[in-house]
């Protein structure tokens, strides 16, 4: 593995407080209506030096505002990776950014998503530091990115916020 993205790696652990997350969030339901499959983009995300610093949710429907949106999101890091093919004719990209934030410790991820009458429905769960975490003093901005099957329904993110107890 190259010593930056070693370090990156590192780096990464110590923002997202080193507590590895569960795909479900405890104490969450499943959400109703038919489960729709999100596509994790493993190698990059969750990423948490993002040049998102205002909490943002996105649905990118084209290969030109992916490229947009990849700068952006790695708008603070050098070199920017290439960002990964994406079928937009079949699939569209959910971005989830938390904003600027004054320590380590924060993650957000794109959890689950179900197809219900009308819309989609996008369970976004941000996790904040309790307070007996120990968490970096680095300003950090949480961002996660994860494909979704094209549909004509409307988008809606539902936005969870929780805290994780370092007890």
């Amino acid at each position: 593995m190259p010593i930056k993205r070693s370090i990156a790696l590192m780096m990464s652990m110590l923002a997202a407080g080193c507590a590895e997350l569960p795909s479900i969030s405890p104490g969450l339901d499943t959400l109703p209506g038919e489960p729709v499959q999100l596509v994790r983009l493993q190698e990059y995300f969750p990423a948490y030096n993002s040049g998102f610093e205002m909490q943002a949710r996105l649905v990118v429907t084209s290969q030109a505002e992916w490229e947009a949106t990849w700068q952006r999101i790695w708008q603070n890091t050098r070199p920017v990776p290439a960002p990964p093919a994406v079928d937009f004719q079949h699939e569209v990209v959910l971005v989830a950014a938390m904003g600027s934030r004054s320590s380590g410790g924060h993650h957000i991820q794109l959890q689950q998503a179900a197809a219900q009458p009308g819309n989609v429905v996008v369970r976004v769960v941000e996790t904040f530091p309790g307070e007996a975490c120990v968490v970096t003093a680095a300003i950090t901005e949480p961002v996660d990115v994860v494909r979704l099957p094209r549909t004509s329904q409307p988008i809606q993110f539902q936005t969870v916020k929780q805290v994780h107890a370092c007890d």
